[in-house]
């Protein structure tokens, strides 16, 4: 996988584009592999990865993605997607964004892409422009090209506890699949440095960078650090009691069938005699 991505790399965007300045990346395998890396350190790319089960740090990849993936769900007609990727890339490239009014074939080359439709209709000759004005006007149009603001869509405000800023330790929300009876927080663990946006915490030995969105601030009294430096609470020491310990008696039922005898019993798990009545004998 990681060979796969670094020759894609090479011959689909070096090639191409040239020696992108930074990478920006999820945390899989494949970008914290060392062939990765010895990839980019000769290019002077400078590789980042994401934190942990947060998306919204890569939103423009990650909307790409959704967009694609209902693409391949509502037209693809096999099961061989790939085989069919390359029309659903070009549809995505030639269609026209509503926030920057063009598409964005048309803002990486300079001019929008010849899609099949185009053969249907095709231009007259005698509407082109000479050649000498359309040249000027094509300059004098480039340079007064502004290039539009981009927008963020989706945005949701987090609420971050004014307490976090202060805390020594926190709890880590555990975003990974649960059961229902497991508890939503790990921790705590020792926060290292902090930052606006991420905590570097320690968890059993490690360093970790967290985002805000997934930390609760811990409050913690009588604080003793365990070999992980995760603190814990410490209790006051169970003294022994001093004379013997009492015995247990089991009484003997009260009742009993008019036999005279008791009728069979038989222990529970927990110690208690249990005896079926009478009638059932």
């Amino acid at each position: 996988m990681a060979g796969s991505c670094a020759t894609t790399l090479l011959h689909h965007w070096v090639a191409r584009f040239g020696v992108p300045e930074d990478i920006t990346s999820d945390r899989g395998r494949q970008f914290t592999s060392s062939l990765w890396t010895q990839l980019n350190n000769p290019l002077g790319v400078e590789a980042n990865t994401t934190t942990a089960y947060h998306p919204q740090a890569n939103g423009m990849v990650e909307h790409l993605h959704r967009q694609l993936k209902t693409s391949l769900k509502a037209r693809a007609t096999s099961s061989n997607w790939f085989a069919e990727l390359p029309m659903f890339l070009l549809d995505i490239r030639s269609s026209c964004r509503v926030d920057t009014g063009c598409s964005p074939a048309e803002i990486v080359y300079g001019s929008t892409l010849r899609i099949p439709g185009e053969f249907l209709q095709p231009r007259d000759a005698g509407t082109f422009e000479p050649a000498l004005p359309f040249l000027k006007h094509l300059q004098q149009t480039m340079l007064s090209l502004q290039p539009p603001a981009l927008k963020f869509h989706g945005y949701h405000p987090v609420y971050v506890p004014p307490s976090l800023a202060s805390a020594d330790f926190a709890y880590v929300r555990r975003d990974s699949h649960k059961h229902p009876l497991y508890l939503l927080y790990d921790g705590s663990y020792r926060a290292l440095n902090k930052n606006n946006k991420y905590f570097t915490v320690e968890v059993k030995g490690r360093s970790y960078i967290i985002t805000l969105d997934r930390l609760k601030a811990a409050f913690v009294t009588h604080l003793t650090t365990c070999g992980d430096n995760t603190p814990a609470l410490t209790e006051p020491p169970v003294t022994a009691p001093s004379g013997p310990r009492p015995e247990t008696v089991l009484l003997a039922p009260s009742f009993l069938p008019s036999g005279g005898n008791p009728g069979p019993s038989t222990a529970t798990r927990s110690g208690r005699i249990s005896r079926h009545p009478s009638r059932f004998d």
